[in-house]
């Protein structure tokens, strides 16, 4: 598995990320992405999404310890959008 890298201010930095952890990021992201595109607001997103506005910011905010893989792709699902996981 390759290392991610880390930027800091004074040199780069390698660290292991757990692949649960990387697909959760990724799921995040995109997930965020979308839900900004198609309702600015987190208060909006929340409604729509029937989820709190906290778990909205803690989504946008990346704590991925608040959410489970499956839980994500269900957010996705409601987004339309459709998971794919590969493994190399």
């Amino acid at each position: 598995m390759e290392a991610a890298v880390i930027e800091t201010t004074t040199r780069i930095v390698p660290r292991r990320v757990n692949p649960v952890t990387e697909a959760k990021l990724s799921l995040m992201r995109g997930i965020a992405a979308e839900l900004k595109r198609r309702y600015g607001t987190q208060r909006v997103a929340a409604d729509a999404m029937e989820m709190e506005q906290p778990q909205i910011s803690e989504l946008y905010n990346e704590r991925h310890e608040e959410f489970s893989l499956a839980f994500l792709i269900l957010l996705a699902g409601k987004l339309d959008k459709r998971v794919v996981i590969s493994v190399t």
